[in-house]
C-alpha cells in the first residue's frame, strides 16, 4: 500500500552515510562530486571512512581521469552511470586528493584521517557521553536518537537530535546535521505527521549547506512530503529526481527507495505498468545475495498488482509476490515486523481482488485491531467484507469511519470511502444515499484530476478511477 515506501526510506534516513561537497572546480561546468565520506566539515573537509573507500561522480564523458593524493597516483576504477561517470578509489591516507583529466585538475578536496567509532551497546554508549568532548558527543547523541526512534521514542530522539546538532556544529560536522534533519523529516512525515514541521526541517536542511549525497536526499524526502500532501506531480518529479542523483552517487539501496517510491506513485497516476515495469528493471539488478532488498521490492510490486487487478478485473495474482515477502520479513536476517504486517495487510487485500474473503478474513486476523500504520486501509477492507457478507450496516459504518480519516491532502481515500458508501447504501436499498455517495466520490475525483496536466497523467488518473462514474450512470440508468 501506499505507506509502505516509508519502509525503504526509514532505512536509508536513520543511518549514518555521508557524502562531500568538492571545493570549488576550475573548469566553468559542473564540478566533480566526492560521495563516501565518514563525514565532511564546514570547510568541505573529508574525513575518511574506515575502510578508505571513496568515489568521484564526474559530469559528463572526460578523458581518461588521474587520481591522486599528495601527488602519488592512485589505482581507480571507472564505470558509466547517468549523466557522467562514477570513479572508485581506495585512498591509503590523509592528504589533498586530487581528480584531473588531461593533467587539468578537476577538483580537490583535503582528506583527514577517519573518526573514531562509538560503542555499540546503549550503556556503554551513556557511559561514555559522560566525559566526551564536543567532538565525540555529538556522534554519540546521534546514534542515541536513531535508538530512541527505532524504540517509538520521538519526544526522547529529537531532544537526542538537538544536543547532537549542538555539537556537531560546535566542530563543524555539517553532514551529520543533515542526516540527523533528514531522519527527523521523515519522523514528521511518517510518525508524528507533522507536514508545516516536516517543510521547516527541509528549509533547515538547505541552510546546512548539504553534500551530494544529502542534495539528493533533499529531492527524496520533498518528493515524499509532496506525496504526503496531495501534489502526486511534484512527488514524481522529486522522487525522479532522486532516483537519477542517487545512482550518478552509486547509492544502490537508496536507488532501490527512490524506485520503489516512484512507483507508488506511478501507480496512484494510473500508470501501473510503467510502474511495474520500473519494479521489475530494478530487481533484475539486485545481487542474487540481496534477499531483504528483494523482499521490499517483492512487498511492492505485490501491492501494485492488487491494485492493477482491482482496476483491471485481471491481471498477475499478487499474492505470490506478497507471501515471499511475508515470509522474508517473518523470521532471519529480513525480519521486521512492521514490513510483516504491511504484508499481511497486502495479502488481505489480494485475497478479495482474488475472490477469497475467506482468506482475507484469516490474514486480517493476524494484525492488532489498533495498528496505526493501517488506519488510512483497515476500515476500507473491513468495510469490502461486511459488503460481500451482505452487512451493508457494518459496511457503512466502516466506509464511514474512512471517510472521516480522509481530508484535503487525501482526495483517493476519501475516493475509496465513497465509492464503498455507495454500494453498502445501494446495498441496503437506500438509493439516493447510494447516489449521494457515488456523485461526492466524483467531486473528490474531479478535485484531484485537475492538479494534472489535461494531456498526460489527468488521462491516466481519470481512466484509472472511472468506476465511480460507471456505478453513477448505472444507478441511474436502473
Amino acid at each position: 500500500m501506499r505507506r509502505l515506501l516509508s519502509f525503504a526510506a526509514f532505512a536509508i534516513l536513520t543511518g549514518c552515510r555521508a557524502s562531500e561537497p568538492p571545493a570549488p572546480a576550475p573548469s566553468t561546468g559542473p564540478p566533480p562530486r566526492l560521495v563516501g565520506c565518514g563525514a565532511v566539515y564546514r570547510d568541505g573537509a573529508c574525513a575518511l571512512p574506515a575502510d578508505g573507500a571513496l568515489s568521484i561522480f564526474v559530469p559528463g564523458a572526460p578523458p581518461a581521469l588521474a587520481v591522486e593524493v599528495g601527488g602519488a597516483r592512485l589505482p581507480h576504477r571507472s564505470r558509466a552511470v547517468p549523466g557522467g561517470a562514477l570513479v572508485s578509489l581506495d585512498a591509503p591516507a590523509s592528504g589533498v586528493l586530487v581528480v584531473r583529466a588531461a593533467e587539468e585538475p578537476l577538483a580537490r578536496w583535503t582528506l583527514r584521517p577517519p573518526e573514531l567509532g562509538v560503542p555499540d551497546d546503549e550503556a556503554a554508549l551513556i557511559a561514555a557521553l559522560a566525559g566526551a568532548d564536543a567532538d565525540r558527543r555529538g556522534l554519540i547523541e546521534s546514534v542515541l536518537a536513531r535508538r530512541r526512534l527505532r524504540a517509538g521514542d520521538v519526544e526522547a530522539a529529537q531532544t537526542r537530535f538537538a544536543a547532537a546538532e549542538a555539537a556537531h556544529a560546535a566542530v563543524g560536522r555539517v553532514s551529520a546535521i543533515a542526516r540527523d534533519l533528514e531522519a527527523q523529516v521523515y519522523v514528521a512525515l511518517y510518525h508524528t505527521v507533522r507536514f508545516d514541521d516536516a517543510r521547516a526541517l527541509l528549509g533547515r536542511h538547505a541552510l546546512v549547506a548539504p553534500d551530494a549525497y544529502g542534495e539528493v536526499s533533499a529531492a527524496y524526502l520533498g518528493g515524499l512530503l509532496a506525496w504526503r500532501t496531495g501534489d502526486a506531480l511534484g512527488a514524481l518529479a522529486g522522487l525522479t529526481e532522486a532516483r537519477r542523483g542517487y545512482a550518478q552517487l552509486g547509492a544502490t539501496r537508496e536507488v532501490l527507495g527512490a524506485v520503489e517510491a516512484e512507483a507508488i506513485v506511478l501507480r496512484a497516476l494510473g500508470r501501473g505498468e510503467v510502474a511495474l515495469e520500473r519494479l521489475a528493471d530494478v530487481a533484475a539488478r539486485l545481487p542474487a545475495d540481496a534477499r531483504c532488498d528483494r523482499a521490499r521490492l517483492a512487498l511492492n510490486t505485490g501491492w501494485v498488482q492488487t491494485l492493477e487487478r482491482s482496476r483491471r478485473g485481471r491481471g498477475v495474482d499478487p499474492r505470490p509476490a506478497l507471501t515471499e515477502a511475508h515470509a522474508a520479513f517473518s523470521s532471519g536476517a529480513c525480519a521486521s515486523r512492521g514490513a510483516q504486517r504491511n504484508a499481511a495487510f497486502n495479502l488481505a487485500l489480494a485475497a478479495i481482488e482474488m475472490g477469497e474473503p475467506a482468506e482475507s478474513r484469516r490474514w486480517l486476523a493476524t494484525l492488532p485491531a489498533d495498528d496505526a500504520t493501517l488506519r488510512w486501509w483497515r476500515p476500507d477492507i473491513e468495510g469490502r467484507l461486511a459488503l460481500l457478507a451482505g452487512d451493508p450496516v457494518t459496511a457503512i459504518e466502516r466506509f464511514t469511519a474512512l471517510a472521516a480519516l480522509a481530508g484535503p491532502a487525501t482526495p483517493e481515500t476519501l475516493w475509496r470511502a465513497e465509492m464503498g458508501l455507495g454500494d453498502a447504501h445501494w446495498l441496503a436499498g437506500e438509493t439516493d444515499a447510494a447516489l449521494a455517495a457515488w456523485r461526492r466520490a466524483e467531486q473528490a475525483l474531479d478535485a484531484e484530476a485537475l492538479r494534472l496536466p489535461v494531456d498526460g497523467d489527468r488521462a491516466y488518473f481519470v481512466a484509472d478511477r472511472a468506476r465511480s462514474a460507471r456505478r453513477l450512470v448505472a444507478a441511474l440508468v436502473e
